[in-house]
C-alpha cells in the first residue's frame, strides 16, 4: 500500500498471500493540504482541532481566521 496523508506505507513480504494493513499516522497529523487532521488513519477533522479551537466558515483564505 502506498503512503497517504494519514497512513504509513506498507510493504508486502512475498511470503504471505496477504499484505499487512497500513498503519495509521499519529492522530492530529496535518492532511488535506493543511486544512484537516488525521484521526485513526482517516483525514477527518478540521485543522482547528489540533489547536483546541472550533472551525467556523469565515470568508478568506487565512486558516487562522477560520478557527476561533
Amino acid at each position: 500500500h502506498e503512503e497517504t496523508d494519514c497512513q504509513e506505507v506498507t510493504v508486502c513480504s512475498g511470503l504471505s498471500p496477504v499484505c499487512p494493513k497500513p498503519h495509521a499516522k499519529e492522530n492530529l497529523t496535518i492532511c488535506s493540504q493543511g486544512t484537516r487532521v488525521c484521526l485513526k488513519g482517516v483525514c477527518a477533522e478540521s485543522a482547528c482541532v489540533k489547536h483546541g479551537l472550533q472551525q467556523c466558515d469565515c470568508p478568506g483564505d487565512n486558516m487562522k481566521e477560520k478557527c476561533h
